[in-house]
């Protein structure tokens, strides 16, 4: 029976394989075998069953702090994951909250520029309907008209007013508050004019 050839050595390796046999020459160079330990035990008077059980016991406190590294690093992969489980959710929720609380503002604005395009409406009636019957003489159908004129105005311009508050109080809450300054106002004023609030 032919015994199998041997491995080749690519010359690659050749400096890393001598640098790792000359490492552990020297490691050997500086171990005793447990044999030699109770030799030299028996030169300073340490009984063999003692350094036997002195080997063992070093081994275990030696596998023990093995262990208790493993755990530790294993309750700090653990604490990362769950800090970093937290950060995600905690993304996730503000970009939830931001976009609900834009489409909510939005929604506010779009109101109030639905009411403020009414007033204008309204005031515009108002004024045709004065221009209508300035000339004409007074009447309880001229003054009905003109009532109903105002009354729709001051109806429009009420519930403006509504909007641009509900507005204004959910504007200056965070997250809403960060939104401003871009497309929507950092408030609406409240009062019946009919231009743009800025």
């Amino acid at each position: 029976m032919s015994s199998p050839p041997d491995p080749t050595v690519d010359y690659d390796d050749v400096d890393d394989i001598i640098a790792t046999a000359e490492r552990l020459r020297e490691k050997a160079r500086n171990e005793l075998t447990l044999e030699e330990m109770r030799e030299v035990g028996a030169e300073v008077g340490i009984p063999a069953d003692f350094i036997d059980r002195a080997h063992q016991k070093l081994q275990e406190e030696r596998r023990a702090e093995t262990i208790a590294a493993i755990r530790q690093k294993n309750r700090r992969q653990r604490m990362l994951t769950i800090i970093g489980g937290i950060l995600v959710l905690i993304l996730v929720a503000g970009a939830v909250s931001y976009s609900s609380t834009a489409s909510r503002l939005n929604d506010l604005y779009a109101e109030v520029e639905q009411h403020q395009a009414e007033v204008a409406n309204q005031k515009a009636r108002q004024a045709s309907v004065e221009a209508h019957y300035r000339d004409l003489p007074d009447s309880l159908d001229k003054q009905a008209e003109l009532i109903g004129a105002e009354n729709r105005v001051r109806v429009a311009t009420q519930r403006f007013n509504e909007a641009a508050a509900r507005y204004n109080r959910a504007v200056r809450l965070p997250p809403a508050s960060m939104l401003t300054g871009g497309s929507l106002p950092i408030m609406v004023p409240l009062d019946h004019d009919t231009a743009p609030p800025n």
